[in-house]
């Protein structure tokens, strides 16, 4: 009985020790909002609507969840590593119709009842440590949806960022659109009228009229557009109503000092090349644990309680019960099975490398293209405000002009039409230089660019 107690007081701490080794898994899945790099766009409203996108998005209340999933095959895995115990009580009549014999020993016909109360005890050991590379591959499959989480907020965040200016630049576009449209129609009244006083032509009044109503086609599109742009950014935050909070464009701030070149090891940072190592991982883990399939296992088993054969007597010292054993075990033949699974394993591991080496090329092509395009992006609205400046100066010297009767009216008109044109392409290249500025933050894993220091 001393014997006995002391194997269930060694096997207590035995699950006492496993549960101690898995970690407690969390996180604050806010931090991965990165506020401190939106911060960079001097856009409170921006902020605000991230910290709504947090609290009502679908997709990121999934990853936490599939987190938890992880954690509990990993807590089912555990389990494996650990001894088992359980009661498994026993009432029973035996009702003996013959006579027994053994040797010259005769037991005559008798019916008897049987009690048992046992609690039965069961753990593999694990020699060559089959099971605890088993549940190592499931606490990868914990950092795997971690990663996951941290790419899906990266992802999630910055595509809604970029819709969110799009909005922006529409917003902008169709005002500017008006102006157009309203510019375009004094042009076609003054073109009319010149005509009807004979001092032009038909086709210049219908070459106007064709020009007005490709401006409106234009405007069509923009609301169109608008629309779309609106109920993506609805999806985004799980909402019915069609205002969204936003900037207006002429207080939009650039970010002017985004790094023109980074570090090709930018990307062993990323959640998705760390996740496909991770991954990698896993796989050989996966391996090792098929490898030791192969190999014979033994568990250990035992059993303390009562049994007796009346139930008044359940609880006495002669009905106590302890036993305890070992049994190993080798499979001599399974049909190729277990080989075949370590074949299959292998195969495994081999693809998942495979991918690994191409999530590699992957990554550094997308932080090349958005270096590039961040830098093309940025001449382009340098260029842009150049042309915006001499367009804006030509305008007023054209005013200048109508007001003291060198230009007419309609000239004038001309000039505030190209100046609202090239403001329209301002407005442009100015999102198109913010987008690839996100795009730049996405590449690099999400993280604070600015920061030289901690790149």
């Amino acid at each position: 009985m001393k014997v006995s107690k002391k194997i269930f007081f060694a096997i207590s701490i035995v699950i006492l020790a496993q549960f101690m080794s898995l970690k407690a898994f969390s996180i604050s899945e806010i931090d991965y909002l990165n506020l401190e790099w939106w911060k960079n766009y001097n856009d409170e409203i921006l902020v605000q609507n991230l910290v709504d996108l947090y609290d009502k998005n679908q997709d990121l209340k999934n990853t936490k969840l599939k987190i938890k999933q992880s954690e509990k095959l990993a807590s089912m895995g555990l389990a494996n590593e650990l001894p088992s115990i359980s009661f498994d009580g026993l009432f029973k009549r035996d009702l003996r119709s013959s006579i027994q014999q053994y040797g010259n020993m005769k037991i005559p016909n008798y019916s008897q009842s049987n009690f048992q109360l046992p609690l039965m005890a069961s753990y593999e050991i694990d020699i060559f440590g089959k099971n605890h590379f088993k549940t190592k591959s499931l606490k990868s499959d914990i950092e795997i949806s971690k990663l996951s989480q941290r790419a899906t907020y990266i992802t999630l965040t910055s595509d809604f960022v970029s819709n969110y200016y799009n909005l922006v630049m529409i917003d902008k576009l169709l005002e500017l659109q008006e102006e157009l449209i309203n510019t375009q129609n004094e042009i076609v009244l003054k073109t009319k009228q010149k005509q009807d006083f004979g001092m032009g032509s038909i086709d210049l009044v219908l070459q106007e009229q064709k020009t007005l109503s490709v401006l409106e086609e234009e405007k069509n599109n923009l609301k169109d557009k608008k629309d779309n742009v609106i109920n993506v950014l609805k999806n985004y935050l799980s909402i019915n109503d069609d205002k969204i909070n936003r900037i207006k464009f002429d207080d939009i701030v650039l970010i002017h000092d985004m790094p023109e070149s980074l570090d090709s090891k930018t990307i062993e940072s990323r959640p998705d090349y760390l996740a496909n190592l991770e991954f990698l991982k896993k796989i050989g883990y996966d391996v090792k644990a098929a490898r030791r399939e192969l190999l014979p296992s033994f568990t250990v088993f035992g059993a303390l309680g009562f049994n007796a054969y009346d139930i008044s007597n359940i609880f006495k010292n002669s009905t106590q019960l302890a036993n305890i054993g070992i049994v190993p075990n080798l499979d001599i033949f399974d049909g190729g099975y277990k080989y075949a699974y370590l074949k299959l394993q292998k195969y495994k591991y081999d693809e998942a490398l495979n991918n690994f080496r191409k999530v590699v090329v992957e990554d550094l092509n997308e932080l090349n293209l958005a270096l590039n395009q961040n830098k093309t992006s940025k001449e382009n609205y340098l260029e842009l405000t150049n042309q915006k400046q001499i367009e804006d100066n030509i305008y007023d010297i054209s005013l200048t002009k109508e007001n003291i009767g060198t230009l007419s009216n309609l000239d004038t008109l001309y000039e505030k039409e190209n100046k609202l044109l090239v403001d329209r392409k301002n407005v442009e290249n100015t999102i198109n230089y913010i987008i690839s500025t996100i795009s730049l933050y996405k590449a690099s894993d999400g993280k604070n660019i600015l920061d030289k220091e901690n790149l």
